[in-house]
């Protein structure tokens, strides 16, 4: 964590610049996302580059000294007016990372941005009569999460045209929320593993038809593995002594054993079916002693 990373984000060709870029030019400039936006483009995604530790202060300042400042009655509200401004924070983040490649530093750019907000001097309001600290413990970046989740998930209608395109946005959402797992910060979460517990079967239990999303939907559950897959065995296989934790012991096994089918059929593209072997290794890694006997 907060170290300069050579992510070549300011290369105006860039898709996520284009964004940040015309976002600066089209939002009202009076709001939290149009400041939040203007941050990002001339820290991390500057040609320059940025510590994301001092990213980081940028927006808590902006906090601070503009936000709040501007409108002193927010002091007195419980949430200090935290509500609109994580919002306009996690809505800046979940639209970039869904054109952020998956396998791009800058994703993990990002996570070291949230990990630094989480420590700076901790800051508590109250959101519908219950305490939470500020970036580390509130539910805004859970709501957030399940609504990108919810809205660009693939679906079976999906119109041939755009399939490509939100399959491509769906594999990068969900790479994001497998590294923000993976760091920790669904932890505090309601549901810590709903989104690869729901998609990881929905990839391997269910008999998709070769295609465009098919091959979305086992690049999704390869990221989960592959990057969360630690925190999705201790959140629900843990010891393996409860039914529950059994059942999921069975479903890591049914996982495993379909990655190493389809990597033997060689049916997927050739980027894919190495990132399928990559993942049964990591699962066969994760739980030995469920393999013991086989190959």
């Amino acid at each position: 964590m907060g170290t300069i990373r050579d992510l070549r984000a300011g290369r105006s060709n860039q898709p996520w610049v284009d964004f940040l870029d015309n976002e600066i030019a089209t939002t009202d400039s009076q709001t939290a996302r149009h400041a939040i936006v203007k941050i990002f483009r001339r820290s991390l995604f500057s040609a320059r580059g940025c510590l994301p530790s001092d990213a980081a202060l940028q927006i808590d300042t902006y906090y601070e000294e503009t936000y709040l400042a501007s409108n002193p009655a927010l002091k007195d509200q419980d949430d200090k007016g935290m509500i609109e401004f994580l919002t306009g924070l996690y809505g800046v983040v979940s639209d970039l990372v869904l054109i952020i490649p998956y396998h791009h530093g800058l994703q993990y750019a990002i996570i070291d941005l949230l990990f630094e907000l989480r420590h700076l001097p901790s800051r508590q309001i109250k959101i519908e009569n219950e305490d939470y600290i500020v970036y580390e413990h509130e539910p805004i970046i859970e709501r957030m999460m399940g609504q990108k989740w919810e809205n660009h998930s693939p679906k079976d209608d999906t119109n041939p045209e755009e399939l490509e395109r939100k399959c491509e946005e769906w594999v990068n959402i969900s790479a994001f929320i497998a590294r923000c797992i993976e760091a920790g910060f669904n932890d505090q979460f309601k549901e810590k593993c709903k989104f690869p517990c729901v998609d990881i079967p929905k990839a391997l239990e269910e008999d998709n038809p070769p295609g465009v999303r098919r091959s979305c939907l086992i690049r999704v559950a390869v990221q989960y593995i592959m990057i969360a897959g630690h925190k999705i065995c201790q959140q629900k296989i843990g010891k393996g002594k409860t039914e529950e934790q059994q059942m999921w012991l069975g479903k890591w096994k049914i996982w495993a054993e379909k990655l190493l089918q389809l990597a033997e059929r060689n049916e997927l593209e050739p980027g894919l079916t190495s990132e399928v072997r990559e993942a049964h290794g990591t699962m066969v890694a994760l739980q030995p002693r469920l393999f013991k006997f086989t190959r």
